[in-house]
């Protein structure tokens, strides 16, 4: 029987162990945090809860009223009071406090309530809040770890961590904390905000630590964008679709016209042209001395002076140097369309007095006339350049593709002479007809005499007319890459320079003449006397009558 129940009592033995092994680790887990299984409580957002535009700021809440801590629960929410919350934690070291003890402490605080929808969130600007948190001790370590949290509803993840040495102040117990970089550009729908505290609980017999929750004592702020409110049509962007520009549509009602070509291809044509004609003149022209040198130096010089070099200063070198685009007061489209919206500013960090330049550069230039008006033309920028970062909602944000073609699209100045233009901006505070206050640029303003807010059709929607000149008599627009208007003079270099080819022609010519004409000369002194002979002489003399007289005797 003895051994019959062996294999029992070892069993029960292993059971037992097993049993308790299962004990100690539930309590080990346990003993470093507190789950927040708040979140639970919640079967449906309430609205006051949501995270919002209007209620960017987040609040932790807790309750204690299990007496072990390890029963207490955690979490937050954007309303500012919870009557389920405990105003705080507490744990001291007394003899029979079933939470004595010092050691890592840990509370972890996820959201209750999601949004269905998709919240915009600013990526550059901080995640920041304040803790209350009184650490009672004396020469203990005070530093706390603070790690942000996003995710769904009871999945949340840890995103970064930032610890902090101390509070703020030496004997003071408020830490500000700040996420910086964080890169959080949406909260999807469903998804909430957590943060987990860690630091460390003294041990001493009359040591302890209080954890203040709620409004003003822990909380963490958002930094949520407005809700976007289409203000220009027909910006949206649909996948796998590259941006065109509004006035490129057959139904906006412009017209394409095409700007100065300013790149180098024409002037090294050209260059090469003048080259060949200078070679030319060299080859076939005769040999007229100082005639031909002066005529290949101006001809050459006028024809690659106009043709080439005044056309690459006034175009390439003109646009090179016409802004530091690493000017931080230098901004491009792509730039300005990166920006998010934010309350109290234009766009990103531009605020109300801000003086900034803005480069664009442009091929093709839209242009209507304002038939309801003066008559005047309006001529609208593409922005073709840009249309990779304009494309892709990643690199631009939906307010700043709109405010790019609100504010910097239209223009009264006929950009087609140049290849570039510049905006200079003056940022204005001011207020709408609604009563709403707005930081725009100069031009924008209403009810200032030069300002026009043209409004073309329906399919595009209204657009601000920049003017060349604002109401304060300062240039708004200013054009690169425009011709010079001499840029033709000197081609009467050129011009002299045949003059000066026909000369040295005309000149040799001359000298030629009496070289090829002696024999003619000859001709003009022949005398007729060197054939003039004397027929008597001659013929006496040569002539006698014995020759022809014969002797009867010799027949």
């Amino acid at each position: 029987m003895a051994d019959s129940n062996k294999p029992l009592r070892g069993t029960a033995l292993w059971a037992v162990l097993a049993l308790f092994g299962i004990m100690m680790a539930s309590s080990m887990t346990a003993a470093s945090g507190i789950d927040s299984s708040a979140s639970a409580m919640q079967d449906d957002s309430n609205p006051d809860r949501v995270l919002t535009y209007e209620q960017s700021t987040l609040y932790m809440y807790g309750d204690d009223s299990g007496a072990d801590r390890t029963q207490w629960t955690t979490w937050n929410h954007a309303e500012s009071n919870d009557g389920q919350s405990a105003s705080s934690f507490f744990e001291g070291n007394l003899f029979g406090d079933a939470n004595a003890g010092g050691g890592l402490r840990e509370f972890t605080f996820d959201g209750t309530d999601a949004s269905e929808n998709g919240t915009g969130i600013d990526p550059n600007q901080p995640i920041a809040g304040t803790l209350n948190l009184a650490i009672n001790c004396s020469g203990c370590s005070k530093e706390v770890t603070l790690t942000l949290r996003i995710g769904a509803q009871n999945g949340l993840a840890d995103m970064s961590s930032i610890t902090l040495s101390g509070p703020d102040e030496a004997d003071g117990d408020i830490y500000t904390f700040s996420f910086e970089g964080h890169n959080i550009d949406e909260l999807d729908g469903g998804e909430v905000f957590g943060i987990r505290l860690q630091f460390t609980k003294p041990s001493g017999l009359t040591d302890s630590y209080t954890l203040y929750l709620g409004r003003d004592n822990f909380e963490m702020t958002i930094p949520v964008l407005p809700p976007y409110e289409e203000e220009v049509p027909g910006l949206e962007l649909n996948e796998g679709e590259d941006y065109v520009s509004p006035y490129a549509a057959g139904t906006a009602g412009f017209a394409e016209e095409n700007a100065e070509s300013n790149g180098l291809g024409g002037p090294i044509f050209l260059f090469f042209v003048s080259v060949g004609i200078v070679a030319a003149i060299m080859f076939f022209m005769p040999p007229t001395g100082i005639y031909k040198v002066l005529t290949v130096v101006f001809v050459g010089l006028g024809m690659i002076s106009s043709f080439t070099i005044i056309p690459v200063i006034s175009g390439p070198v003109a646009m090179m140097t016409a802004v530091d685009e690493n000017d931080p007061d230098v901004w491009t489209i792509d730039e300005l369309a990166a920006l998010q919206e934010r309350d109290g500013t234009f766009l990103g960090e531009l605020t109300a007095g801000t003086e900034f330049k803005v480069y664009i550069e442009y091929d093709v230039v839209y242009k209507a006339k304002d038939i309801e008006g003066h008559g005047d033309w309006h001529y609208g920028l593409g922005f073709e350049s840009s249309a990779e970062t304009l494309s892709d909602p990643v690199e631009s944000t939906s307010r700043g593709r709109e405010y790019v073609q609100l504010y910097f699209s239209l223009t009264a100045v006929d950009p087609t002479p140049g290849s570039a233009i510049i905006l200079n901006v003056r940022l204005i505070n001011t207020t709408t007809s609604d009563g709403e206050s707005r930081v725009v640029p100069q031009w924008a303003v209403p009810g200032e005499e030069t300002n026009q807010f043209w409004i073309k059709n329906e399919v595009i929607g209204g657009r601000w007319v920049i003017p060349e000149i604002d109401v304060n008599g300062d240039t708004n627009v200013e054009l690169v890459g425009v011709k010079y208007t001499w840029q033709q003079y000197p081609l009467i270099l050129s011009l002299i320079g045949f003059i000066l080819a026909g000369v040295g022609i005309w000149q040799w010519t001359r000298t030629r003449r009496p070289a090829r004409r002696p024999a003619r000369r000859e001709v003009e002194d022949f005398d007729d006397d060197d054939f003039d002979f004397d027929d008597d002489e001659d013929f006496d003399e040569d002539f006698n009558d014995d020759d022809f007289d014969f002797d009867d005797d010799d027949l």
